[in-house]
C-alpha cells in the first residue's frame, strides 16, 4: 500500500514542507510530491538553495516540481499528473499529519477496499475540530460535498488514464473564482459513481486561525454562485439559501451587495 502526499506551495513557503515530512517520519509507505509555483516572478538563487536543501535531507522519498505559473488547482493537477502511487493525499504547505491517525488510516483502507475516495478530518494543533463533521459512513450527495476541504481528500488512483481526478482550473486560489474547487471536484466524482467514504479521525492538523472563515469578498462569493450553477440543477435556490443563512438575518454590512456578487458569479459562469 503506497501513498504520495501531494503538496502545493509557492516560492519560499516550500520551507514549510519539512514539517509535513517530519510528521510522518518512519512510515516507509509514504513519499512526497511538492509543486512549487513561482507565480510568474521567476526563480532565484535563494529558492534553488531551499529546494536543494529539502531534496538533500529527504532524498528518494521526495520529488519537487517547479511551475512558473499561478493557480492552486493548476498546482494540484500537476501533482496528480506526476503521481505514481495508488493512494494520493491532497496537502497544503501549512498542514501536518497526526501519525497515529495515519496508521489507523492504513487499517481503515484494508477494511474498505472498495472505496474510491476517502474524506478525513482536520483539527487545530490544540485539538479543535476544523468544523462540524458528518457521522455518516459514506458521502452520497452533492450537498454534502459543499463542506469538503481539499486537504481532507484521499484518492485511490486505479489507472494512469483516470481523467476524473482533475480539478477545474477556472476555480481556486490564483483565479478569478478563488474558492469552491472542492465542491466541483467531489461532485464530478459522484457523477462518475465513485464510492466516497468518511474516515472519522482527525488526520490533518491545520492552523486554527485559518479555519472556519466565511467567504465574504466579491470574488469568493462569485465563486460560490458559479459553483452552485455548475453543480446543481436548481443552483439559484442554493445561492439564496447560502445568502439567507450567512447574511440576511445577521448584522453584517452590505448584505445585498453580497447577494449581487453571488448572483454575478451564478449568471456569468460557463456550465460545460
Amino acid at each position: 500500500m503506497e501513498f504520495q502526499i501531494l503538496v502545493s506551495t509557492v516560492r519560499d513557503r516550500i520551507q514549510g514542507v519539512q514539517k509535513i515530512i517530519d510528521s510522518l517520519n518512519g512510515i516507509e509507505c509514504v513519499s512526497f510530491i511538492v509543486v512549487q509555483q513561482l507565480l510568474d516572478l521567476g526563480d532565484t538563487p535563494e529558492l534553488v538553495e531551499q529546494r536543494n536543501n529539502l531534496l538533500k535531507i529527504n532524498q528518494s522519498k521526495l520529488k519537487v516540481i517547479v511551475d512558473d505559473g499561478i493557480g492552486l488547482t493548476r498546482s494540484r493537477n500537476i501533482a496528480i499528473k506526476h503521481s505514481t502511487s495508488k493512494y494520493l493525499i491532497i496537502a497544503d504547505d501549512d498542514i501536518y499529519y497526526d501519525k497515529n491517525c495515519f496508521l489507523n488510516l492504513l487499517s481503515f483502507i484494508e477494511r474498505n477496499p472498495d472505496s474510491d475516495v476517502i474524506i478525513s478530518r482536520v483539527r487545530s494543533p490544540g485539538g479543535k475540530p476544523h468544523k462540524k463533521y458528518s457521522n455518516k459512513q459514506e458521502l452520497l450527495s452533492k450537498i454534502a460535498a459543499i463542506s469538503v476541504s481539499s486537504v481532507e481528500i484521499i484518492l485511490k488512483r486505479e489507472k494512469d488514464s483516470d481523467l476524473s481526478y482533475r480539478f477545474d482550473e477556472s476555480f481556486g486560489l490564483g483565479t478569478n473564482l478563488p474558492a469552491c474547487e472542492e465542491l466541483l471536484f467531489i461532485s464530478a466524482l459522484l457523477d462518475l459513481k465513485k464510492k466516497i467514504v468518511y474516515f472519522p479521525e482527525y488526520l490533518v492538523v491545520h492552523p486554527e486561525d485559518s479555519s472556519g472563515k466565511l467567504m465574504v469578498n466579491d470574488k469568493e462569493l462569485a465563486a460560490r454562485g458559479a459553483a452552485f450553477n455548475k453543480v446543481f440543477h436548481f443552483g439559484f435556490v442554493f445561492v439564496l439559501a447560502f445568502w439567507v443563512k450567512n447574511f440576511l438575518f445577521k448584522n453584517k454590512k452590505n448584505k445585498f451587495k453580497k447577494l449581487v456578487s453571488l448572483y454575478n458569479g451564478f449568471i456569468n459562469v460557463r456550465k460545460d
